[in-house]
């Protein structure tokens, strides 16, 4: 081709149940980039930026859609969709005469897919829009995955929340940095810290120390350290609109009650 340009990327929705956002027709969605919209439960992208070659496509569009399955997926506390990459569509902008411009379609047979476990979720018409300030930056990834290790038992409750409080502190440099830069309070750090540090038994434990407890989290400490744990995620995606954003205090938690 003497001038490629990507037209169209097609993804396949894959969701957890069958019967999850089956009406997709009515979904539009548009920014200065590319059009999204379905035909036959398959997302269409319709690019209107220029790229010339599909990877360099698929990085832009890759990284919106992994923001829009993990938004959605701290919001509502599981991952419900993904997509997988199925085909591309170029064509050749400057053909050689006398023919019609030439279209190539790229699929994706050697494309590696990884599928995370399943969860049940309950069934949801609409499928939800694609968030406006949140993205999946590779700190994101990294904490989702220990996030979503933990939903699937993979890994206890207390290493994975520690691991994603020292990483967010690592960012910028330590707790008060991190605080001031994220808009996440110190007592919330705190207490996930105090929490992680102190808690659970020698099979659960992240550690044992002179002060831990050797006690289990009761239900009202591990559901506090899933929403804290998912508000971090939540802001570490948002860091380029922080200066918009309030700051995460413990009021935006449910009571620890102590």
């Amino acid at each position: 081709m003497n001038d490629p340009h990507v037209v169209k990327i097609t993804y396949q929705l894959k969701t957890v149940l069958d019967d999850v956002f089956q009406d997709t027709d009515s979904f539009k969605f548009e920014n200065d980039s590319f059009k999204l919209y379905f035909e036959e439960q398959k997302l269409i992208v319709e690019m209107i930026d220029h790229y010339d070659n599909v990877a360099a496509a698929r990085k832009t569009i890759d990284i919106f859609l992994r923001s829009w399955e993990i938004n959605d997926a701290l919001i509502v506390g599981r991952r419900e969709f993904w997509f997988e990459f199925d085909y591309a569509e170029l064509i050749d902008r400057n053909p050689a005469p006398p023919g019609s411009p030439n279209i190539l379609k790229m699929t994706a047979s050697s494309i590696n897919v990884f599928v995370e476990g399943e969860q049940i979720v309950k069934s949801r018409k609409n499928l939800p829009q694609p968030p406006v300030i949140f993205q999946a930056s590779p700190d994101v990834e990294s904490l989702w995955h220990r996030y979503q290790g933990y939903l699937i038992e993979r890994e206890p409750l207390l290493s994975m929340a520690y691991f994603c409080l020292t990483l967010v502190e690592n960012i910028m440099g330590g707790r008060k940095n991190a605080s001031k830069n994220f808009k996440i309070s110190q007592s919330v750090f705190n207490n996930i810290g105090r929490l992680t540090s102190n808690r659970g038994t020698e099979k659960n434990a992240r550690k044992i120390h002179k002060e831990s407890t050797k006690t289990l989290l009761n239900s009202v400490e591990v559901i506090w350290i899933e929403k804290a744990v998912k508000l971090m995620i939540q802001r570490v995606g948002e860091m380029k609109s922080i200066c918009s954003l309030s700051m995460i205090t413990m009021d935006d938690l449910p009571p620890l009650g102590e």
